[in-house]
């Protein structure tokens, strides 16, 4: 599988992960897709996530960070701000991050949109991901 615009995060080396991981989120001016878990599903979410990446709408580039291990960056995935009541709701510090697909942050590093496992997943729908990402306000 070829990915362009993709960091997968190592399973084994948490201070790289969070290194990786911090860089993407916090020092790049993109949008970031985070895809969560392991297997054939997510993979195809990740090719999906990764060629919308490619595109550039408005000056907004993207980027996909694939957490195949979420116990490895749990505490810092936790410390993003929720942005809408419904990233709230999904994604509540009680909830199981292993019921989460994917996630997108936005320039301001918040969590704008996310979509749980059970939900209906296809490429429309992770780009819209990534174009409720580019909706937040940056101050």
């Amino acid at each position: 599988m070829i990915l362009d615009r993709t960091i997968i995060i190592p399973t084994d080396d948490k201070s790289l992960a969070q290194r990786l991981f911090n860089s993407a989120v916090y020092d790049e001016d993109v949008l970031v897709a985070v895809v969560l878990g392991n297997g054939e599903q997510k993979e195809q979410i990740v090719k999906w996530a990764d060629k919308r990446a490619q595109v550039v709408i408005e000056g907004f580039g993207r980027k996909v960070i694939w957490i195949r291990d979420v116990s490895i960056l749990e505490e810092d995935i936790r410390k993003l701000p929720l942005e809408s009541e419904d990233a709230k709701e999904k994604m509540g510090a009680a909830i199981d991050l292993n019921t989460i697909a994917l996630f997108s942050i936005s320039l301001a590093n918040t969590v704008m949109d996310v979509v749980k496992n059970d939900e209906e997943m296809n490429i429309l729908r992770v780009d819209m991901a990534f174009i409720y990402a580019g909706e937040a306000e940056v101050e």
